[in-house]
């Protein structure tokens, strides 16, 4: 019997790339896949991230718009709107966004 491919089984199996950061308050591990063009000239990169090799968020992006480069953490859809499931603290959003760039640095080559 022939086998069946899809497009996902065509992907390339290690198309992402392993990170290993070490910031102020806590140390950062996971993966980040390529980027994917959006809306509006925004691209994406999905990404999970490991905090302190203790939590684990998947379902995580690495955002690039014209101005901005941040993660989003999951969110869940309510009506019209997405609420965001994970909360961090004003305190942390400096250095997400230092780990942000650095991840950023991985994938843009």
């Amino acid at each position: 019997m022939a086998k069946r491919t899809t497009k996902k089984a065509e992907k390339k199996e290690n198309e992402f790339k392993e990170f290993n950061l070490s910031e102020e308050t806590f140390d950062y591990t996971g993966r980040v896949y390529p980027w994917e063009d959006g809306k509006n000239g925004i691209k994406r990169a999905y990404l999970s991230l490991c905090i302190n090799e203790s939590i684990t968020i998947n379902y995580c992006h690495l955002v690039k718009t014209k101005d901005n480069l941040f993660i989003s953490f999951p969110s869940i859809k309510s009506g019209d709107d997405y609420k965001p499931v994970i909360f961090t603290g004003e305190d942390m959003y400096e250095e997400l966004d230092k780990v942000a760039e650095e991840i950023a640095k991985l994938i843009d080559g």
